[in-house]
């Protein structure tokens, strides 16, 4: 994370509350993975994308399972009646369909706004899109500078929205000259992506299968 401004590090790190709930939260559960030693850390991520922090990270803590994306991932799992693997996932809300009538109305690939989010910034990667950045709180924020200045896939936009702020991001990041780059490091990352998740193959895919044997 070197050269990262200090306004993208996760906001709960900028609270004066020592008691702050997010806070002791993540302290908590440091130490339970640091002093606990459990067998096992999953993330959900792949080693092409974070290959430095993966490997800072494995010299603290106990072995660590990159086995992401997970929206990739599950696609290589049969679902059967008995067996809903195809069911995982990482989203702990309910989906609201509503919104993939208006979505399918759409042209594939046209929607590359995002809040930010982890899981939301993983599907952007597979769905191989560049993504217009508007981060508001958590681990937002530095996921927007990954995605910018790291992993060339993003623009972030500024607090004060304006409609026409919006469409003009959009509309370069989809046909503009300077977003033309950026679409094709995100076709480079969606690849990547997928290789992670091959059947057999891909590093992600492995790990879970040795996870599996190992639970076993």
């Amino acid at each position: 994370m070197e050269g990262m401004p200090l306004k993208y590090l996760p906001s709960f790190i900028f609270t004066t509350d020592p008691n702050d709930v997010v806070v002791n939260f993540a302290m908590r559960e440091i130490d339970r993975a640091v002093t606990k030693k459990p067998a096992a850390i999953l993330l959900n991520t792949f080693d092409e994308l974070e290959q430095d922090v993966l490997a800072h990270l494995s010299t603290v803590f106990p072995p660590i399972y990159t086995i992401g994306p997970l929206c990739a991932l599950t696609n290589h799992f049969p679902s059967t009646k008995h067996e809903p693997l195809a069911s995982i996932g990482s989203n702990l809300w309910t989906d609201e369909p509503e919104c993939l009538k208006w979505l399918d109305a759409h042209a594939p690939g046209s929607v590359v706004f995002s809040h930010m989010g982890w899981n939301s910034f993983l599907e952007s990667v597979c769905g191989g899109v560049p993504v217009v950045c508007w981060p508001f709180f958590a681990e937002q924020q530095i996921n927007t500078w990954f995605a910018c200045e790291k992993w060339g896939v993003g623009r972030e936009i500024g607090n004060d929205v304006r409609r026409e702020q919006v469409e003009a991001m959009v509309r370069e990041l989809m046909v503009g000259e300077e977003g033309e780059g950026m679409r094709t490091k995100a076709a480079e990352w969606r690849r990547k992506a997928e290789e992670a998740v091959a059947p057999g193959s891909g590093l992600s895919y492995v790990n879970f299968e040795r996870l599996v044997e190992e639970l076993i």
